[in-house]
């Protein structure tokens, strides 16, 4: 951890060292979740994220952007450069595949405390290179995005007796009628080539200080392939999100497993805000409240009320697990741009072969980034 602490320390120390009255340049920040949550019979509080990035410019071209996750002993998520060029932009480094909307959208800007169900299917940031073209519509109402990428393993877990190779490809078209009106669609495509290591299949409920419900390990995967469609649409303060996604699974030994499974959500803001959409990278950005929160001048931000659905067919991986489905009911209470308090309760529903209790979850969450 001394190590990576040290690298962090001497990237920045090397960007601060200004050549230029504008370049390169730094902009430091950090993000902090503290959650407490209690179920039927047991109760929990943690430090859920605490992270700490630079971003910035080398060159007006060029750009970094590095994040360090404190927790876990200390872990790299983002690590990268890109460069811009007209209407393409190319990364290189450790981040995230272009796969799904729910994954490659940030944890800060998400409308519940967890991701779906989905995110059994979801991978780690990877070491690799992507590729984002943007087509802006002549009337520059409409966005077309296409993003492909190659991949192989995470920085911090890189077993270099094993190899794994990823190609990504994912397209997105979004109509903007208004600031605040809007439709997006796109879909996602994934195909993985594994080396014999082991692979890992585990999910929590929609809550992190729950247990692992759903637990697998396929001994020799040979590959892994992902396809994905998603929908996003928004009317003044009302949204509505889903996406669907099949996973299949071969090993060496010839045997498959098709896995799928699909959310869909609905939200509403109860004062006059709405979520903000950015059509450049086709993902949902930070909610920015008409009027923060300030009880001297009787201003108390904003307010969001939201319901999911998530489903999860996993009979295949043969662990005594049927249809599981978890509804998730939300409140948010955005008292600035980046500050908010979150309320989740959660109910999960498992056909199970044995007994098996399925808790109900409410758990609360103070955000803050800057």
């Amino acid at each position: 951890m001394k190590m990576k602490f040290g690298l962090l320390l001497l990237i920045s120390s090397t960007l601060l060292a200004k050549q230029h009255p504008s370049y390169p340049n730094i902009r430091a920040g950090a993000s902090l979740f503290l959650d407490a949550g209690v179920s039927d019979d047991a109760h929990a509080q943690e430090i859920r994220r605490a992270r700490i990035y630079l971003k910035g410019k080398i060159q007006k071209p060029l750009s970094y952007e590095i994040e360090y996750d404190l927790k876990n002993g200390g872990v790299f998520k983002d690590l990268y450069l890109s460069y811009k060029l007209s209407n393409f932009t190319l990364f290189a480094g450790q981040l995230k595949e272009p796969f799904g909307f729910e994954a490659m959208t940030s944890s800060r800007y998400h409308t519940f405390m967890e991701r779906s169900l989905n995110k059994l299917f979801y991978e780690d940031r990877r070491l690799g290179t992507q590729l984002l073209y943007l087509h802006k519509g002549t009337n520059y109402n409409d966005y077309t995005t296409l993003r492909t990428g190659l991949f192989t393993q995470n920085i911090d877990h890189y077993d270099s007796a094993h190899n794994i190779y990823n190609f990504s490809l994912k397209a997105t078209y979004a109509n903007l009628f208004a600031k605040d009106k809007l439709w997006h669609i796109g879909a996602s495509y994934s195909h993985t080539d594994y080396d014999g290591k082991k692979l890992k299949l585990s999910t929590r409920p929609e809550s992190h200080m729950a247990g692992k419900y759903v637990k697998a390990k396929i001994k020799d995967p040979d590959t892994v392939k992902r396809f994905g469609v998603e929908l996003y649409t928004q009317y003044q303060r009302a949204s509505l999100q889903a996406e669907y996604i099949t996973q299949s699974i071969d090993d060496l030994q010839n045997r498959s497993y098709d896995l799928s499974g699909w959310y869909l959500q609905l939200g509403y803001f109860l004062t006059d805000d709405t979520k903000h959409y950015k059509a450049k990278k086709a993902l949902l950005t930070r909610v920015k409240p008409k009027h923060p929160f300030d009880w001297k001048q009787n201003s108390w931000g904003a307010l969001e009320a939201a319901f999911r659905i998530s489903d999860l067919d996993v009979d295949e991986l043969q662990l005594g697990i049927g249809d599981y489905k978890e509804y998730t009911m939300g409140l948010n209470w955005y008292l600035t741009s980046h500050a908010r308090l979150s309320a989740n309760y959660i109910i999960s529903d498992i056909e199970h072969h044995e007994s098996f209790d399925t808790p109900n979850i409410a758990q609360i969450r103070f955000g803050y980034d800057f």
